[in-house]
């Protein structure tokens, strides 16, 4: 049965409105005001975690419930650290999913059985391993498997060169990487004639990357020395509200 068939006969929940992409999502929440959104985290033009985002700037009176698959689950701490209340499963058995619903009202942790054994999955994988990191509260995500960064939910496309650059950079947060440095990390070598084309492709990374290229946030220059980057790995609130589950 589908999810919104199964919620269109429930007497306590109404559905006010549907949305195919991140983008309609947003502007539905606008135009409706629900109390309640069921956010699908893989979505065309914005993903669940972006749109989860925008919709809380905007509006942080309601409340998200992410709606995901468990082949999905590596991106739902990003979605929770973007202000989404809870998790529930799409392949949750139909009462299971009715009861996450209902608690997102009024439980500020809803979840339902077996969500918080994946949680800590992913968490222990991504202690275990750095294939993906996640840096100020999900905004940047670079994934090393993918091979891919994403900055507010969307795709950057970027050169290997640029890549590899910020992966470096993104290994130590805040530690300074002198251009030399740099060029190693990209090239496997120390290559000094290279070194002066560092800033060029710096500044192709973060017209990729920033919002502003005037006052960049991720990638900091450091006068005289090189580069930073200046945002830290948000987890820690992620492993609280982990632990709030742990048994006693």
């Amino acid at each position: 049965m589908g999810i919104a068939r199964l919620l269109a006969q429930t007497e306590d929940i109404s559905i006010v409105g549907e949305a195919a992409d991140g983008e309609e999502a947003c502007a539905a929440v606008d135009r409706l005001r629900p109390d309640l959104v069921l956010m699908d985290l893989v979505m065309p033009k914005v993903d669940g975690s972006a749109a989860t985002r925008r919709i809380l700037e905007a509006h942080p009176e309601v409340r998200i419930v992410i709606l995901t698959t468990y082949v999905e689950r590596n991106d739902v701490l990003d979605a929770l650290e973007s202000g989404a209340v809870g998790y529930v499963r799409k392949d949750a058995r139909p009462d299971e999913l009715l009861a996450g619903i209902r608690a997102a009202i009024s439980d500020p942790l809803p979840l339902v059985a077996g969500a918080v054994q994946d949680l800590l999955a992913v968490w222990r994988s991504r202690e275990d391993s750095p294939d993906v990191e996640t840096f100020d509260g999900g905004r940047l995500v670079i994934d090393h498997v993918r091979h891919e960064v994403r900055v507010d939910g969307a795709v950057c496309n970027l050169t290997l060169t640029e890549f590899e650059m910020l992966a470096a950079l993104a290994g130590h947060p805040g530690r300074v990487y002198s251009r030399l440095e740099l060029t190693t990390h990209a090239r496997g070598h120390a290559f000094e004639g290279y070194e002066r084309t560092v800033d060029v492709h710096v500044k192709n990374l973060r017209r990729k990357i920033e919002s502003t290229s005037t006052s960049p946030r991720f990638i900091q220059t450091v006068r005289g020395v090189g580069y930073r980057l200046g945002v830290s790995v948000v987890l820690m609130e992620t492993l609280t509200w982990l632990d709030l589950f742990m048994p006693a």
